[in-house]
């Protein structure tokens, strides 16, 4: 998937997105050029490879109303779903640490 709003921006605008606390959300357009609207909850970078959750702004029918969706960001600053579920776990299992050391 690609973020519509950011295919022309230079190569860390998306980065800077990701990481900024004022981005509301993004809309991807997905292999069939449908746009999806996405609200990101967590960005992180592992071993220098940048990683978000976003929650679909729209019911997803292959995912559950209150779903998420981890994505790994390319080098060609394209959001695509990570497949790996180890890794998906591993993404998912941060964000609940940090919501948890948050919430303390």
């Amino acid at each position: 998937m690609v973020s519509k709003t950011e295919r022309k921006r230079s190569k860390n605008d998306l980065m800077d997105l990701l990481f900024c606390e004022d981005t509301a959300g993004f809309v991807l357009v997905n292999e069939k050029g449908q746009e999806l609207a996405f609200r990101q909850v967590y960005a992180t970078i592992k071993d220098g490879t940048v990683y978000c959750i976003l929650v679909p702004a729209e019911k997803i029918y292959s995912l559950p109303h209150d779903g998420a969706l981890p994505f790994v960001l390319s080098k060609e600053q394209t959001l695509t779903v990570v497949q790996d579920r180890q890794l998906a776990g591993q993404i998912f299992a941060e964000y609940y640490r940090k919501v948890k050391r948050e919430g303390e």
